[in-house]
């Protein structure tokens, strides 16, 4: 069903036997005749999942920090950075986890992971900005560390749109 449903929302696999693009994952096939404890099977399945985890989450990920920067402007305005605020910068970082997480078995699948360079560094910059934003910004207080917050989430959001573009796709 999974795999249907990454056909369906891929234009490159349109029926049973077509190839994930061999830039992406050589490894990969789209093959609903697999039995289920066939290990290749299981290996294309997982890494179909993995691949639609982490083509969807940057969806969520630019949701989150839209909302973020919203809030953080009514931070601002407010002139105080709540907890609740707080806790949301560092779900956020999660999610940012979690999609580094599950793109490095992509990468590792990769047959030309140079190509993917600029999506690392991408990568690599969303991963430490919030602990280095949050760090630098722990002296200030009230509507600083508001204005502050909502530029790093802007900032952050920008950062996030350009790693899905460079995406091995």
């Amino acid at each position: 069903a999974a795999q249907a449903a990454f056909a369906e929302s891929s234009p490159r696999l349109q029926s049973p036997g077509d190839q994930v693009p061999e830039d992406f994952a050589p490894a990969l096939t789209y093959n609903t005749a697999c039995s289920s404890l066939s290990p290749v099977c299981t290996t294309t399945s997982t890494m179909l999942h993995l691949s639609l985890l982490h083509t969807r989450l940057p969806i969520t990920i630019s949701l989150a920090l839209t909302a973020l920067v919203l809030w953080g402007v009514i931070c601002a305005l407010r002139g105080t950075v709540d907890r609740g605020y707080t806790a949301a910068l560092w779900v956020a970082e999660l999610l940012i986890i979690a999609q580094a997480l599950l793109g490095l078995p992509l990468l590792f699948a990769a047959a030309q992971p140079a190509r993917l360079a600029m999506h690392i560094v991408y990568g690599g910059v969303a991963l430490a900005l919030l602990p280095a934003a949050s760090a630098y910004a722990r002296g200030r207080v009230g509507r600083g560390q508001a204005v502050f917050y909502a530029v790093m989430c802007l900032f952050l959001l920008g950062v996030a749109m350009r790693a899905a573009l460079t995406g091995g796709a």
